[in-house]
């Protein structure tokens, strides 16, 4: 499957699913050429196999309506995590575009600092945007931002940084390879100062919720990588001003510190039916109706206009040579302050049905009552995996960070095994 991708405000790419699970993101000069491409897939397509759905070229809007994916989520069909991620890649989202990364919302603020407490006990408002859930003086400051135009050449927008570009994905997986490299080259050649690094969940939604050059989401690793909030790969991130070093990151109070809770918590919470019931209006802003437009200005939700595809397209379209500079440097603001996702819904989205009407029509995705947390049991043996293949449903080939190839074994837990892992893994030779 194909499907069309903007690269640095450009229309000329597209991004190549293969049926082995990867993924090959193509740039091309021009969308012409682009679009050429395209069309010699097509041709490759066999109507009398049943694998010629691989060769069709889907579009942002189209895609998801020809697949009923909103209809299969609405029926709990399809989980919360699953629905977000088909949105994301239909919206333009790509984990080979650091520009275009997938983008997921917090799910709690700061709050419930009580050992007892959970994460409904600081739960999100998701009617709102993190431009509006900070104070009412911010939230005025961005309105008086946009309706005095004291802003970017000349423009008009409440936020001149997005809720997701390189800098904030970088930041958050400052701690796995290979984003700690692509962290030391955004700086110049070395880490950024400690007080600036991801070093506190609680740190960064404050930062969130009070400073005015912040409206960051998150990114869909908070919902299943505990690894990313655990200093594991040895790499040193330095001291604050107060000398505490930078180790492991910060969680809230009620994860207990404990990175595999915390991430199965998040898991739960976002399959629960709360969230269930007012995902659409988050929705809403991030790819929807009140993503641009007079909605977007009542729901103070506007961004710079070189931000959004068709804008960023009709400045192209429309240029003579003399405001190539200008271009070139709204090239540059998309790419290190974030770009709009594609926009998939002009209407209000639909909501969710509750968890027991879908039951009595459906067989539904139950993702929350199966939720668990799993973590390696002994961390001071565990190896550090560079590149991994499944040889076989029971066998997995590694490449260890030691240049030392290994083979291991899954194999299945007892049920009066530990709990807190499904299967063990057993090395079976090395090279």
């Amino acid at each position: 499957m194909t499907h069309h991708r903007w690269f640095l405000s450009k229309p000329s790419s597209a991004e190549v699913f293969l049926s082995s699970g990867r993924t090959l993101l193509l740039y091309f000069n021009t969308s012409d050429e682009r679009d050429a491409f395209c069309k010699q897939v097509c041709k490759l397509r066999d109507k009398k196999e049943s694998t010629s759905k691989h060769f069709m070229v889907q579009s942002g809007r189209k895609g998801l309506k020809d697949k009923k994916l909103t209809d299969r989520w609405m029926n709990w069909e399809i989980s919360n995590f699953e629905y977000l991620m088909l949105v994301n890649t239909y919206a333009n989202r790509s984990y080979n575009d650091i520009s275009h990364y997938p983008v997921f919302p917090w799910l709690h603020l700061n709050g419930g600092d009580a050992k007892d407490a959970s994460i409904r006990d600081c739960a999100r408002d998701l009617a709102k945007n993190m431009g509006q859930l900070g104070s009412r003086v911010r939230q005025e400051e961005f309105v008086r931002k946009y309706e005095e135009g004291d802003c970017f050449e000349n423009d008009s927008y409440h936020y001149g940084s997005h809720y997701s570009h390189p800098g904030i994905v970088l930041h958050y997986l400052v701690r796995l390879h290979p984003y700690t490299e692509g962290c030391i080259s955004l700086q110049g050649g070395q880490y950024d100062v400690a007080e600036r690094l991801f070093y506190s969940v609680p740190h960064s939604i404050d930062n969130a919720l009070n400073d005015m050059a912040d409206v960051r989401e998150v990114i869909p690793e908070f919902y299943f990588s505990p690894e990313m909030f655990l200093q594991t790969n040895g790499i040193d991130l330095g001291r604050m001003q107060s000398s505490k070093a930078i180790c492991d990151v910060e969680l809230p109070a009620w994860a207990h510190n404990d990175p595999y809770r915390y991430v199965c918590e998040l898991k739960k919470y976002l399959e629960s039916e709360s969230v269930s019931a007012t995902l659409h209006h988050w929705i809403d802003f991030i790819y929807g109706y009140k993503q641009r437009g007079k909605e977007a200005v009542k729901a103070i939700n506007v961004y710079p206009h070189y931000t959004y595809e068709q804008l960023a397209k009709d400045d192209r379209d429309g240029e003579d040579s003399s405001k190539r500079v200008g271009t070139e440097v709204s090239v540059s603001q998309a790419y290190n302050f974030g770009q709009t996702p594609s926009l998939l819904f002009r209407d209000p989205h639909k909501k969710r049905l509750s968890k027991g009407k879908a039951l009595k029509f459906n067989l539904i995705v139950d993702v929350e009552a199966s939720v668990r947390p799993y973590r390696p049991v002994d961390t001071q043996r565990s190896v550090v995996i560079f590149y991994s293949k499944f040889i076989d449903s029971k066998k997995i080939l590694t490449l260890t960070r030691e240049k030392t190839i290994k083979s291991f074994n899954l194999k299945s837990k007892s049920a009066q095994a530990n709990p807190n892992s499904p299967f063990t893994i057993e090395a079976s030779f090395e090279k």
